[in-house]
């Protein structure tokens, strides 16, 4: 037998070499399927305009004032999976003084939805006090003033708070959601249900919080969003686009 002649192939050798070459176009699929709902694969089309868009929003929210955009550090910015698609301002109240801390993110629905507060805040000062609740937000007109058919609609975010360990009536709120163009979700399962857009929007806002008995809860963010909120949402709802449907023809 000569160098050149190939080595014959067992039945048994031949299955686990097809077995083998199956496998290996599974996992390479599953990473390239992985890679692309997720962004780290492909640049995503409009991506640079809605981010351009962001810094649209006004510096004034009927009584919330804003002095400049900041910058995150380049831990937040990992943290949050967002490079620099973000809007990043402290508002204050002009008459009461109450700020708070708003970050307005854009980008692949694989990356936003995946931090949340309670996986990157809290610790040895901070602990959470209780579970996630939803935050509801009746949205009643557009903004041109027009009824939305009679039909009312309702922003969701996600609320959490989280209490200081030394001192139990100090505490930090958080509001988060998600936005692909049709109003802000308290979304369970981001990676799913938000298949299919090439980017979406996360509005994160929080701001200390009273927890004192005596004196009442006070809610700074949620006095934010009653004002600032219809603003937001105008400046995003039409900057959204979707991929095309995925068939199985790929």
């Amino acid at each position: 037998m000569s160098q050149d002649t190939p080595l014959p192939v067992s039945g048994r050798q031949s299955n686990l070499l097809f077995g083998g070459i199956l496998l290996f176009l599974l996992i390479a699929s599953i990473t390239l399927y992985s890679g692309n709902i997720s962004g780290r694969w492909f640049a995503v089309s409009g991506l640079a305009e809605a981010s351009e868009r962001l810094r649209e929003l006004p510096m004034t929210l009927g009584n919330w004032e804003a002095k400049e955009n900041r910058e995150l550090t380049a831990e937040e910015t990992t943290a949050l999976k967002i490079a620099g698609n973000y809007l990043y301002r402290i508002y204050e109240h002009k008459l009461t003084g109450d700020s708070v801390s708003f970050i307005l993110m854009v980008g692949p629905p694989g990356r936003l939805g995946v931090h949340t507060p309670e996986k990157c805040f809290g610790g040895q000062d901070y602990v959470k006090d209780e579970q996630r609740q939803v935050a509801d937000f009746p949205i009643e007109q557009v903004a041109d003033g027009q009824s939305l058919d009679g039909r009312a609609r309702t922003d969701r975010l996600w609320k959490v708070m989280f209490r200081n360990a030394v001192q139990p009536n100090l505490a930090i709120v958080f509001y988060y959601g998600l936005n692909a163009g049709d109003g802000w979700r308290a979304s369970e399962h981001p990676r799913s249900e938000f298949q299919g857009h090439r980017f979406i929007y996360k509005l994160q806002v929080q701001s200390y919080a009273s927890a004192d008995p005596e004196e009442g809860e006070s809610d700074a963010v949620a006095e934010f969003f009653k004002e600032a909120l219809p603003l937001i949402r105008q400046s995003v709802e039409h900057s959204t686009a979707r991929l095309p449907e995925y068939t199985g023809d790929h």
